[in-house]
């Protein structure tokens, strides 16, 4: 039995024709070729990756926050540590959204921190080396 695969490479949908050993037409036969066009139609509705958030748009996004502050105002975002479970389990870090939304960083212990200074606020990410 021949069944066409798709695969997603990034934005690029990949065709795979390649025969699939199943010896008998049965029941079995059936379903895993079902599966197989269930999984495909599920695959094509699904959408496109997202683009990269430039850095014209993180700037944009601290302007928007900043403006709503007074100029006496010190935002301070910090990103959580990482989380250890049994003394040898690690959990999946996840960095604070507000930080992701405002710079893009998604690193454990660092700091963003902004103040205004003189004229314009001042916007400064504390990351370790």
């Amino acid at each position: 039995m021949k069944v066409v695969q798709l695969f997603l490479n990034g934005n690029q949908k990949n065709e795979l024709i390649r025969e699939i050993p199943i010896p008998y037409d049965t029941t079995l036969q059936r379903l895993y070729l079902l599966g197989i066009l269930m999984f495909e139609r599920a695959l094509a509705g699904m959408p496109q990756l997202p683009s990269e958030v430039s850095t014209e748009e993180f700037r944009d996004r601290q302007e928007r926050v900043l403006s709503r502050l007074s100029h006496s105002d010190i935002l301070i975002i910090a990103s959580p540590l990482e989380k250890t479970r049994s003394n040898d389990v690690h959990y999946p870090f996840r960095t604070q959204s507000d930080l992701l939304y405002l710079c893009g960083w998604k690193d454990p212990e660092s700091v963003l921190t902004c103040h205004y200074e003189g004229d314009k606020w001042i916007t400064t990410l504390f990351v370790q080396p």
